[in-house]
């Protein structure tokens, strides 16, 4: 395992300054160097390119393997009313055909060379990742083809309808045909009314069929740019090689006018709202939701810390009250906003037997409130500590999953030592903040309540699977990437 902290116990390998100057005098005047990061006995490079490309490098001299991911500032929240859902429709079309590639070519080089591919859009950002052998051309070939088709990819009715079907059969897999999928969806519309976050990353139906082949155009030219990109590169790779082959492949792309960043307002929950749905389940679902910080807020740590005390695991105060002491419940799941602004903290529970979602809610808040008003157990806090510690240990080990979590924190923050940073927070959350962060944000007169009630019809089974390729999950259901 990979120690991760915001100051190394070794000396760096590679600093940018010393990358720049080992490479060619034409590409070193291209790049600017960004601070270093220490990522425990390694260094995190980063640069900028003169058109704005963003790049973060990580060397792995023992790995067979590198990844390769390139993140876009542009995810659900940069849409707009009646345009919904544009952003993750636009994921989809960047796998059809470009003026150099043609429509299938993309996946079948990709598999010829033993590269895992994927990608996934979410309310802040836009990604694609690629995994490939270390072996000789790989890293020039993915360069080539994501430069490619950043500025060639081909738009028409023909690519537009392929693929706006593909999404219509996927919103209707994943909300219509979905009792949780409804439930979810209208959680976040209640709770966000108004807000960019508040309307769903595969979008409104209404809006998919609306989206026309001049609004993609107007999207890909505005967000598919090299200046609001991040390349990251982590694994078997030499910097100095990433930064020329970056540079041959990217240098000559221009920049886009993107438009000005505006901070939604912050999300206000004015009271208790709720909502009941007749739906086909064998039993009672419950979905509440708060407003929670940004990811970049002093008290996301702790509020992290403090869901995962609720809701983390078997052992956690929740699981133990609603489904083992009192049987009321057959799970309970949650996680706290993992965004750049204020978004839901979302707790779901399935009742054991039809009926129950009262008593589940009254024991649901009551055990918030016991946790607001008397704090953990200093057992609990390091016991929740270390399990959200070392889940990001665990899911950040792999060249790929490094990559992932550097791009997703550049992404959302314009900032990859927020990562480490975000580590060392973590480790030092105490009871008080946890007391502090319930109280602040689960409070009882601020939360949207949405139950699923069995309407009588048996709950739909299906086994067809998923058509898409990339890794949705995380529209409504995942934190970072």
């Amino acid at each position: 395992m990979i120690p991760i902290s915001s100051t190394s116990s070794g000396a760096p390998s590679l600093t940018a300054t010393v990358v720049l100057g080992r490479s060619a005098p034409q590409v070193a005047r291209r790049f600017e160097p960004l601070p270093d990061i220490s990522f425990g006995e390694r260094t995190i490079t980063s640069f900028v390119h003169r058109n704005g490309l963003r790049v973060i490098i990580l060397p792995d001299p023992r790995s067979t393997v590198f990844a390769y991911h390139t993140w876009y500032r542009v995810g659900s929240r940069h849409e707009r009313a009646g345009k919904t859902g544009i952003a993750h429709l636009f994921e989809h079309m960047m796998f059809k055909a470009t003026k150099t590639f043609g429509d299938g070519v993309f996946d079948r080089s990709m598999e010829e060379r033993g590269a895992q591919t994927n990608a996934a859009t979410w309310l802040d950002w836009t990604y694609y990742h690629e995994v490939l052998p270390a072996s000789k051309g790989n890293l020039e070939f993915v360069a080539s083809v994501e430069a490619d088709r950043m500025v060639n990819l081909i738009l028409n009715d023909t690519q537009l309808s392929s693929e706006r079907e593909v999404v219509i059969n996927e919103r209707r897999y994943r909300v219509e045909d979905d009792p949780d999928g409804q439930l979810s969806e209208r959680l976040w519309a209640n709770a966000l009314d108004g807000h960019p976050y508040g309307w769903p990353t595969i979008g409104w139906m209404a809006d998919i069929e609306g989206i026309t082949v001049a609004d993609c155009e107007e999207f890909y030219r505005t967000y598919y740019a090299p200046n609001n990109a991040t390349l990251v590169v982590v694994g078997a790779v030499d910097s100095v090689h990433v930064l020329e082959t970056i540079d041959r492949c990217y240098g000559h792309l221009p920049s886009s006018v993107l438009p000005p960043q505006v901070e939604p307002p912050h999300p206000i929950i004015p009271g208790a709202s709720r909502e009941t749905l007749s739906l086909p389940l064998s039993a009672d679902r419950l979905y509440l939701g708060y407003i929670g910080p940004g990811i970049g807020h002093s008290d996301a740590p702790a509020l992290e810390v403090a869901v995962e005390l609720l809701l983390g695991g078997d052992s956690s105060r929740l699981e133990r009250r609603l489904i083992d002491q009192l049987e009321l419940a057959v799970s309970i799941d949650g996680f706290s906003p993992q965004f750049r602004y204020p978004g839901l903290v979302e707790i779901a529970a399935t009742a054991r037997v039809p009926g129950s979602s009262a008593a589940i809610e009254a024991e649901l808040l009551s055990e918030i409130a016991r946790l607001a008003k008397y704090g953990p157990t200093p057992a609990e806090v390091i016991k929740a500590r270390r399990q959200v510690v070392s889940t990001l240990y665990r899911t950040s080990y792999a060249a790929n999953a490094m990559a992932g979590k550097f791009g997703f924190y550049d992404a959302t923050l314009g900032d990859v030592g927020a990562f480490p940073r975000a580590i060392d927070a973590l480790k030092l959350v105490g009871a008080d903040d946890i007391q502090r962060a319930v109280s602040t944000y689960l409070s009882p007169d601020r939360r949207a309540t949405v139950i699923g009630l069995p309407n009588g019809e048996a709950p739909a089974v299906s086994d067809a699977a998923d058509e898409d390729d990339d890794d949705d999950d995380h529209e409504r259901q995942g934190g970072e990437a």
